[in-house]
């Protein structure tokens, strides 16, 4: 059972934000000094259309929940065990669940206190990928009755049931290959940390 609350609690400590894998940027990605201070200004702009300042915090707080409950839900499925071993001991249980909620709270914490930096990322991000008249345009298209639409639904996506089937799919895939995973590292790194050892017993 310990091995299933390791993997567990290194999921959920883990999880945080990350809604996405995020791809590495190009080479040539210009720094925020080079980038059109129009286009970034611009990108501020949109950001309010697509994530209102006043919303804000509860479109992160359901993005959060959606994710870690997802993930959870995957490690449950990907291991009965453990649901049958906090079932099974009702005070466990309760640590546990309270260890999630705390996960839950702090990644709710960390977002909130770094929103202002997360829009920055935004408008840059905009600036480096769009032109300051292509985010002119986009911003027209959301501001029409199904571009408004369009903006407030794709804040739900990570909520929705097949995304979030994907979501315990791949966490389910992870914890299955889990095991062999860590007897390859150890395998792998052991024999080093012993010649490490040795080297520094021999010196």
């Amino acid at each position: 059972m310990r091995r299933h609350f390791t993997f567990a609690l290194a999921l959920l400590t883990a999880v945080g934000m990350t809604p996405a894998v995020a791809a590495d940027p190009p080479a040539n990605a210009p720094a925020a000094a080079q980038l059109d201070p129009v286009a970034v200004e611009k990108g501020r702009q949109l950001i309010e259309i697509v994530l209102p300042s006043e919303q804000r915090e509860t479109i992160f707080a359901n993005a959060v929940n959606s994710l870690m409950g997802n993930m959870l839900s995957g490690v449950m499925e990907g291991d009965p065990s453990l649901q049958a071993a906090l079932d099974s001991k009702p005070q466990v249980k309760a640590a546990f669940a309270e260890f999630v909620d705390r996960q839950r709270q702090l990644a709710l914490t960390d977002v909130k206190e770094t929103t202002p930096e997360l829009m920055t990322a935004f408008a840059n991000a905009y600036a480096r990928l769009f032109t300051a008249a292509e985010i002119d345009e986009i911003a027209a298209f959301l501001r029409t009755p199904v571009g408004a639409k369009y903006a407030r639904q794709s804040n739900q996506i990570l909520g929705d049931p097949d995304f979030a089937a994907w979501q315990r799919h791949v966490t389910t895939r992870a914890q299955a290959r889990q095991k062999q995973e860590l007897a390859q590292f150890l395998e792998k790194i052991l024999p080093l940390m012993t010649a490490e050892g040795a080297e520094h017993h021999g010196s």
